[in-house]
């Protein structure tokens, strides 16, 4: 634990030495000042900057460049471009690129690539600049912070979705100087694993929790077990659904504010969660739309798919991209007093809905939500068949009473039918994604199994 502690140390004098560096003052300074801005400058900053990307995509970028003129007349709509799709993106990602129109060049450098889980059904790696996509994710976590008072030198205990070759201990100067503990998965069958967890949370004193819900679970049952306080200042999860109960054992378990960050692969992160549980999008970095099937904005309140423009993906713009995901929009003041644009509701993937037997499809969130009231955390809905549900249990669950499986029957008949099969497992194994993220609800649809 004593060499955990001098790691953390000596990171935490490199970082306070780089922010000395008069050209890392001079790009947080920036940060800054984009971050303070009020909302009536965020709002009137963010029509701005849409002209300027629309302007910018139909001059430089040939998938636009090519469409209809009837689009290009000026003043420049967003809700005249075409919602671009997944598989689009995909497919298309050469004409998708800004190019100087007379060399063909790409318009940026700094060039990375960001892959998607695949737990959408269209795995995309996409191309981001860290000139213009990387300003404004840390303007976002700048944001963020603020909101909850993390201080300007601070320390996470990161349960994401942890990269091959990640060190123990990295530290990060920007927006802020952050020691981030990158922690490996709990698993009580390897000794290793559990000395190395437990060394660190009696090394770390972490200002952050973050991680995905199902990981953030697990560390509040180590922390329980072992009897070690820790007092972040917030829980921030994301990459998969937190649901209610999870949030109420979180909460009480560290004793802090728990909230949930929205964000795609391709976009970043977009949104945290307000203390009404709204998702509010900054309209100097986004434009939020839900739209229904032919495209069209639906009311605010109602379900469509969420549909977000990033006003500083220059590279590779994402105009109007379809993220996949279901959801409900407002635009009046939110009950927290913010007054921009929100998600209200997400109720999940496109391509993870439960389908009945007669082939009608539904919303998996509502089942999800009624096991997390359950008291249940760690599981998972898997269809391998029309109209037939296995719920697998984590193995540290307790088996279900008789009569809670009857209530969840009961549940998902009311809207599937009365034909739906429901059976519960602690023996099958949770399907992963491919970045180890672990959703909710899956569709396994290699047909083998039928109930």
């Amino acid at each position: 634990m004593q060499e955990l502690k001098e790691a953390r140390d000596r990171t935490r004098d490199r970082l306070i030495s780089e922010l000395e560096k008069p050209h890392i003052k001079a790009l947080l300074e920036n940060i800054e000042a984009h971050a303070s801005r009020n909302r009536p400058l965020r709002k009137q900053e963010g029509e701005l900057a849409k002209i300027r990307l629309l302007k910018h995509i139909t001059k430089t970028v040939p998938f636009y460049r090519n469409w209809p003129q009837s689009v290009q007349i000026e003043p420049l709509q967003l809700e005249k471009f075409p919602i671009l799709e997944r598989s689009t993106l995909a497919s298309n990602l050469g004409v998708l690129i800004s190019r100087d129109q007379i060399t063909g060049e790409i318009l940026a450098s700094d060039l990375y690539l960001s892959s998607t889980s695949g737990s959408t059904g269209h795995p995309v790696t996409h191309i981001k600049s860290s000139e213009s996509n990387g300003f404004a994710e840390l303007v976002f976590w700048q944001r963020l912070q603020a909101a909850f008072a993390i201080p300007k030198t601070n320390e996470w205990l990161d349960l994401g979705l942890r990269v091959f070759g990640q060190p123990l201990v990295q530290g990060r100067v920007l927006p802020s100087a952050t020691i981030a503990w990158n922690m490996r998965t709990y698993r009580r069958e390897r000794p290793e694993f559990m000395q190395e967890y437990e060394s660190i949370l009696r090394a770390a004193e972490p200002d952050v929790i973050w991680g995905t819900p199902s990981r953030v679970h697990e560390l509040a049952k180590v922390v329980d077990e072992l009897g070690i306080l820790v007092r972040p200042n917030v829980v921030l999860t994301s990459y998969e659904p937190l649901t209610d109960s999870l949030r109420e054992l979180l909460l009480s378990q560290f004793k802090c504010p728990v909230a949930s960050v929205y964000g795609t692969s391709e976009l970043g992160l977009c949104a945290w969660q307000c203390s009404k549980g709204a998702f509010h999008f900054d309209e100097d970095l986004f434009v939020l739309e839900v739209v229904d099937e032919q495209g069209e904005v639906v009311n605010d309140g109602d379900c469509g798919r969420i549909v977000i423009t990033s006003l500083h993906s220059t590279c590779v713009p994402l105009v109007r991209y379809d993220t996949g995901d279901l959801g409900a929009a407002r635009r009046d003041i939110c009950e927290c007093g913010r007054e921009d644009p929100r998600l209200v509701r997400i109720e999940g993937r496109r391509l993870a809905m439960v389908i009945t037997r007669e082939g009608v499809e539904f919303s998996p969130y509502r089942l999800i939500d009624y096991i997390g009231s359950m008291g249940v955390h760690d599981f998972q809905i898997q269809q391998t068949y029309p109209g037939s549900l296995r719920i697998a249990l984590g193995k540290q669950e307790r088996p279900l009473t008789s009569d809670r499986k009857s209530q969840f029957i009961a549940l998902a008949s009311s809207f599937l039918g009365e034909s739906t099969h429901v059976e519960f497992s602690h023996e099958h194994p949770f399907v992963l994604a491919n970045s180890g993220k672990k959703n909710p609800f899956v569709r396994i649809t290699d047909g083998a199994e039928k109930f």
